[in-house]
Order: structure tokens, then C-alpha cells, then sequence
């Protein structure tokens, strides 16, 4: 039977281990491999990252602006075309927060907070849109002006 490198990693931890006996294993293994290469119908059911959409976030003493687009990648090349209307469930969301005001600014959305960012810094995290929604953003440090709260939508 050939065996991948991580099954045989796998195999091997059990033996060291104890856990399976040299009998039993090759039994142990067939199944294993089986599966693995069987697809599977949660497979099939479940939403994966396939596409990248980035967003740029602008803080300003002024409030939060933010631009979107969708990474497009054919023949080699990758293009960025305007996304409208939010993220897309499956996506990955790619943030680049940068601050362009005069005194420092943080963004908070889908559960990530950046730090307190000073003039002319920036921070860069990403978030896997697993569920469809409206989500809000805010700047913590700015909590009672209007301009610095929103609502990041995920179809």
C-alpha cells in the first residue's frame, strides 16, 4: 500500500505511542487513507475561501472611509475590480487600516481591533466572511462622533 508522508507521520506517532498495534495498523491505515481520498458530502456543503476581496479603511480626524474590491486573478495576472455592495460569504476580507489624521484613530469590525494607530501609521489583518449580515465598524477611540461607525455588509 503506498502511503502519503502524513499518513505515514500519522502511523508512526500511534506506534511510538502505543496505541495501535502492527496488526491492526495496515487495517487502520486502508480506512484512513480511504476517507482522505473519498470526498466527502460536508465537503461539498461547506463554504470555502475561494476569493479575496480587500478593503481599504482611511481614518481621518473626520471620520471612517473604506473602499472595496475583488481580486481577480486569470492567465497569471492579478487585477483588482470595484466590489459593490459588501463581502460575499466564503470570501477572505483582507483590511489595510491606515490612519491620515492628526492624532491617533483604531478600527474595530467581525470581532478584530487594531491598536490605536498614530498619524501616517497603518495595520493590516484579515477575517474569513463565514456568515451573511450586516456587521458594524467603529473607531473605540472616537466612540461619541457619528462619522466614525458603520455597517459592513456581507451578502
Amino acid at each position: 500500500m503506498l502511503q502519503s508522508p502524513a499518513l505515514s507521520r500519522w502511523i508512526h506517532t500511534l506506534r511510538r505511542k502505543r496505541l495501535v498495534h502492527a496488526g491492526r495498523l495496515a487495517a487502520a491505515g486502508s480506512l484512513v487513507a480511504a476517507a482522505l481520498a473519498a470526498p466527502s458530502y460536508a465537503a461539498v456543503r461547506t463554504t470555502q475561501p475561494g476569493t479575496t476581496l480587500r478593503v481599504y479603511v482611511t481614518l481621518s480626524d473626520k471620520g471612517i472611509r473604506y473602499a472595496m474590491f475583488d481580486v481577480l486573478q486569470t492567465g497569471g495576472q492579478t487585477g483588482l475590480v470595484p466590489a459593490r455592495g459588501g463581502g460575499t460569504r466564503g470570501e477572505v476580507a483582507i483590511f489595510t487600516v491606515r490612519n491620515t489624521g492628526k492624532k491617533a484613530h483604531d478600527f474595530a469590525v467581525l470581532g478584530k481591533k487594531t491598536p490605536a494607530l498614530k498619524p501616517g501609521r497603518k495595520s493590516v489583518f484579515s477575517v474569513v466572511l463565514l456568515r451573511r449580515g450586516s456587521f458594524p465598524f467603529q473607531s473605540t477611540v472616537d466612540k461619541g462622533h457619528p462619522g466614525f461607525r458603520g455597517v459592513f455588509i456581507v451578502r
